[in-house]
């Protein structure tokens, strides 16, 4: 997929930006690793949401496994495409990106959405992550409901999640505790 930005002359050779872009092209291939090379290991990365990702996520760690988990949501097809890149003078990039994906449900979105980062010393110090539609992206990030070790309600067989859960098949309306647990 061809990526086309828009840049002013006054900002597209900004070194800020280029640390920016480096991190939007390293997502694209799906690179964690060098998507990570941006980052401090005291980085925050704040999704301004009211869905399960929701706040702030503090740490190289915990930023790359909130993004590992959005691109495993959408099977890989999560894609954010910046459009435009400005640069202020005090080491801040704001960027106007297009995100789309495809859950393997088939729930899609494809949200504009503004990310401020600050930089500092040529890596990302700060990223807040703005979304045009919040009740879109909230719904597309929604989890399929499950019951995990007799707490949460399930539609499929057993399985153990990548975190180590097992998930147990239970009867609609049978989980221990009147609370089941949404789970991805």
């Amino acid at each position: 997929m061809a990526t086309q930005t828009a840049q002013t002359s006054q900002t597209a050779a900004h070194p800020d930006i280029t640390v920016v872009h480096s991190g939007f092209a390293a997502l694209g291939r799906g690179d964690l690793r060098g998507c990570g090379e941006m980052l401090p290991d005291d980085a925050t990365w704040t999704h301004r949401n009211d869905d399960r990702f929701g706040g702030p996520h503090h740490g190289r760690d915990d930023i790359l496994a909130y993004l590992a988990e959005s691109m495993q949501l959408t099977a890989g097809t999560l894609r954010p495409i910046p459009r435009s890149f400005m640069a202020g003078s005090d080491g801040r990039v704001c960027v106007l990106v297009q995100v789309s994906g495809t859950r393997p449900d088939g729930r899609s979105f494809d949200n504009p959405q503004i990310l401020p980062f600050a930089i500092d010393g040529g890596r990302v110090r700060t990223v807040d992550q703005f979304v045009a539609d919040p009740k879109a992206v909230a719904d597309h990030l929604s989890p399929t409901a499950f019951t995990v070790d007799h707490t949460r309600t399930m539609r499929s067989s057993r399985v153990t999640s990548p975190t180590g859960f097992t998930v147990v098949p239970v009867a609609p309306g049978s989980a221990p505790h009147g609370k089941p647990f949404a789970v991805p």
